[in-house]
């Protein structure tokens, strides 16, 4: 990477749904009805500095709302091997990108409102 530079915000966006059934905006906003498949309720996060760890990566998005999971995608295991012994070491192997999924569909439409991606500016 460049040396002190800035890169690009980070993008969020919807999974694509595995189906063409368009969620009613009563099913997502009502809480008491079964839970919403996890592709309703899943974003994909691209553009993720190395420094962000798993942790500040969920706080991030809790502000939308609920949490359930949330990821940064990591190198496979064959790349740890040559890290050494070091405890942290591994809090830098991410891919760059990530995904959280959401308790509630509500989250999601918080988050993106109509559109199909935003950026976002994350902590430093």
């Amino acid at each position: 990477g460049s040396a002190g530079g800035v890169g690009p915000p980070p993008i969020v966006s919807p999974v694509p749904r595995p189906t063409a059934r368009q969620v009613q905006e009563s099913e997502i906003i009502d809480e008491g009805r079964p839970s919403l498949p996890a592709q309703v309720r899943k974003i994909f996060v691209g553009g993720i500095p190395q420094s962000m760890t798993q942790e500040d990566f969920g706080a991030v998005f809790s502000q939308y709302g609920r949490v359930k999971r949330a990821w940064l995608q990591r190198h496979r295991a064959t790349d740890r091997a040559a890290g050494g012994g070091g405890g942290n070491t591994a809090q830098r192997n991410h891919r760059g990108f990530g995904f959280v999924i959401f308790h509630d569909g509500s989250a999601v439409e918080r988050l993106l409102g109509s559109g199909a991606s935003r950026f976002i500016s994350l902590p430093d």
